[in-house]
């Protein structure tokens, strides 16, 4: 396996490799990645639509004995689990914020229980600079810069130290993705920041998830406490937290239609409930990139044990 040096040529490899043994030929060609150029892209604010409709989605795909809805037809995110089996169908796929449920192809799916706080775990995953201290599948994440679209080397450039936000272009390193030794990278696009759906300055777990103008994402612990306490009190409705990040990856000038959403819940007993998954969409490329399925899974698999095993270690 030749060193791949991003997601773009990887996805011609693997084109390569399907015509070789007879498999259904792929119909494009492979073009450079593009950062931040593609449709719905942004900095700063977003304009990405968000369907937060359910339709057609199995008890599988949720906890037992609850709904894929909440009061108000949107999507119950606290609700969700990893199904089954992620090859019975579109009905066990899960949907993501930006794309929704509409033309699910595929999935990879983790989950996790990691003894930390969920407030912990969800600062884990959105502190991009310390990837390489853990993550042994996403080995570094670059931000990268808002005008320039070029990955800032420097950590004391003022934009590297910029609050993580919501449209914010990073470059993500994988190791492993396509063969043992294989680097690659991609473009990604940070889409969802939540914290807590019941905090003042989150969305509410009944209101359709969506972008807002860049702000920071941390909050006191006694805020966050608080505010947590209130709504489960006034609701009854679980409080969770949710960050997510979507391909920015173009082949054959065509979007690779993915996102990758990290539900976080309380788990009791000092447990935080971690489901990560990431559902690819319609697309050219959509199947070609599927025969990274099980390797995808297994690599998902072991971030989730990273993370425990750093976040455990920690406290």
């Amino acid at each position: 396996m030749p060193s791949l040096s991003n997601l773009s040529a990887l996805a011609g490899f693997l084109s390569l490799a399907a015509v070789a043994v007879d498999a259904k030929p792929v119909g494009y060609t492979v073009t450079p990645q593009q950062h931040g150029s593609s449709a719905n892209a942004t900095t700063g604010s977003s304009s990405h639509h968000y369907d937060t409709t359910a339709k057609n989605v199995t008890i599988s795909s949720v906890k037992n004995g609850t709904t894929y809805h909440d009061d108000n037809g949107g999507i119950n995110w606290a609700a969700l689990r990893c199904p089954q089996n992620m090859d019975g169908g579109v009905d066990g796929i899960l949907p993501t914020p930006t794309y929704g449920t509409e033309g699910r192809v595929w999935m990879v799916c983790s989950e996790t229980l990691i003894r930390a706080p969920r407030r912990a775990v969800y600062d884990a995953l959105v502190d991009f600079g310390r990837y390489g201290k853990w993550n042994s599948y996403v080995t570094n994440v670059e931000v990268v810069h808002p005008t320039s679209k070029a990955p800032l080397q420097n950590s004391d450039d003022p934009a590297h130290k910029k609050a993580v936000y919501e449209g914010m272009d990073l470059s993500f390193t994988f190791t492993g993705l396509g063969g043992e030794g294989v680097v690659t990278t991609g473009p990604e696009v940070l889409t969802v920041l939540n914290p807590s759906s019941s905090s003042s300055s989150g969305r509410s777990s009944t209101s359709a998830i969506k972008a807002t103008k860049p702000r920071k994402c941390r909050h006191s612990a006694s805020t966050f406490a608080t505010s947590e306490k209130k709504a489960v009190a006034a609701t009854g409705e679980e409080d969770y937290s949710i960050n997510a990040w979507r391909s920015d990856l173009k082949v054959a000038d065509e979007l690779i239609r993915s996102e990758h959403p990290n539900v976080l819940t309380d788990a009791g007993e000092g447990f935080t409930r971690y489901v990560s998954w990431e559902t690819y969409y319609e697309g050219k490329s959509t199947e070609t990139f599927k025969m990274l399925q099980t390797q995808m899974q297994a690599l998902n698999d072991q971030q989730g044990q990273d993370l425990k095993a750093y976040l455990e270690k920690k406290n």
